[in-house]
This record gives structure tokens, sequence and C-alpha cells, in this order.
């Protein structure tokens, strides 16, 4: 199943919701409700607030295109999940990771 990109996927609790209706409507057992929330949660961030991805080759192709064509979702777990757990935690700073993010682009 694929999702648009949508600025509501910033936010952890929407994405929690998100990924239980998911869950709930397709019957999914192959991946976790938490990584389903953090994938979803994961692309929205790559593609909201690093945006300067895009410019770096190995990065966009690896990983920022991943994130602009949109939310493929399946019932297991995505390839990229421990980059999707890196950036849930990343955000646990909240202002910290604006201040982070400011040093790395």
């Amino acid at each position: 199943m694929k999702l648009r990109m949508d600025e509501k996927y910033l936010d952890k609790a929407y994405c929690d919701k998100k990924a239980g209706q998911i869950i709930w409507k397709k019957k999914w057992n192959n991946v976790s409700h938490k990584q389903l929330a953090k994938e979803i949660y994961g692309h929205a961030f790559v593609f909201y607030r690093l945006p300067f991805l895009s410019k770096c080759p190995c990065f966009d192709k690896m990983i920022y295109r991943h994130t602009t064509d949109g939310i493929d979702l399946e019932n297991k777990v995505d390839r990229y999940q421990v980059i999707w757990e890196i950036l849930w935690k990343i955000d646990d700073f909240g202002v910290f990771s604006s201040f982070f993010l400011h040093f790395i682009v």
C-alpha cells in the first residue's frame, strides 16, 4: 500500500494511530505497529526536515528518493528500519534535533 506524503506524518502520535489503522484494516502480522509508525514518520522526517539530502548523491539515491515518491508500506519490516529507528529517537530530543541538524547541513 502507498501513502501520499503528508506533513501530518511529522506527528508521532498521528503515525501511531495511522499504523494501528493499517495493521487492523489490512490484518498485517509481519510488521509491528511501532515499526510501521516509525517507517511512516521516518519518511516524512527525511522528506520535510532533511531536504538537503537530495543534493548528496549517495544519500539521494539511497534514502531521499526512497521517501519522495510517497510511503510504500508492506506487511514486513522495511529494509531501512534502522534509519527510521534512529530518526524516531533523534527527534525525541526536540529542540536539540534542530540544533544538531543545523551542524550536519
